[in-house]
């Protein structure tokens, strides 16, 4: 409903916790497929009369709480923007206008969405493998410089064996293979991927990847850098969508303006805390 569909593996453990199907699809939409945000929106609309009544369906043009929206008040030919403050059984809904009126029973065909979630997807979706096609090449140049390199240090190990050292037979022949094998080994570590067992508590950049109780997972973190984000920002988007690589691009997305996005994350001796973190204070 309003761009957003509920991810069965939420709606799966909401119905482990005893709601029916309708209210578990519910909660997932509106709390953003987060299990613990559509649990707490279930406990808060347990009142609700329509909790366990279908949704609206899409062809109806179905909108979501909190959703913003411009409609045409008391069915006149302007449109006015608000937001969505109630989905009713019926299909219509009840709009909080920016102005301040309220009004109850509005049909869907008399509202239209401000925040084109469809045209934000495929953006997304256009931006992220633009990313992806850019790291995959920036990797494929990086790979082929170093076997270029790594052949030319050996051809100028080789000259320089050659011109100093004596040739007195098979032990020439050996020291040769031994000064090939040193090469070939070199040349391995140059290609050998990135381990992924580097330490969960800092990058080889020395970044802070620990937060409040959450640490970044190296396997995120790699695949948001493979969709050509910095460093830090993937830190960042891994711990805040708790090592989810879909809500870590969510939240990426979704905070690309933040002026602080690229900066490394406070030390933990800072005491530093996440966003959403339960904390007192």
């Amino acid at each position: 409903i309003g761009g957003v569909t509920a991810d069965q593996a939420v709606v799966d453990q909401l119905l482990g916790m005893g709601f029916t199907e309708n209210a578990c699809i519910k909660g997932a939409i509106h709390g953003n497929n987060n299990i613990e945000e559509a649990s707490n929106w279930i406990f808060s609309h347990i009142d609700d009369a329509d909790l366990n009544d279908p949704l609206p369906s899409e062809a109806a043009g179905g909108f979501r709480v909190g959703e913003k929206i411009e409609a045409r008040y008391r069915g006149k030919a302007s449109y006015y923007p608000g937001k969505i403050g109630q989905v009713n059984p019926d299909g219509t809904y009840d709009i909080r206008y920016n102005d301040g009126d309220h009004e109850e029973g509005v049909r869907a065909e008399l509202i239209r969405s401000k925040e084109g979630s469809a045209a934000k997807a495929r953006k997304r979706h256009e931006v992220a493998e633009a990313a992806e096609a850019a790291a995959a090449a920036e990797k494929a140049a990086a790979e082929a410089a170093a076997v270029e390199a790594a052949a030319v240090e050996a051809a100028a190990r080789d000259e320089e064996f050659l011109t100093e050292t004596p040739r007195d037979g098979l032990g020439q022949v050996d020291a040769g293979k031994d000064e090939e094998e040193e090469v070939e080994e070199e040349v391995e570590e140059t290609l050998e991927p990135h381990n992924a067992s580097t330490s969960a508590s800092a990058s080889p950049s020395g970044a802070v990847r620990t937060f409040g109780d959450v640490t970044a997972d190296q396997a995120v973190v790699d695949q948001l850098l493979g969709m050509g984000f910095t460093e830090n920002a993937c830190i960042r988007a891994a711990i805040n969508g708790n090592n989810d690589i879909e809500e870590a691009s969510n939240w990426i997305f979704s905070h690309l303006d933040d002026a602080d996005l690229n900066d490394p994350l406070p030390s933990e001796a800072a005491g530093g805390f996440r966003v959403g973190e339960k904390i007192e204070a």
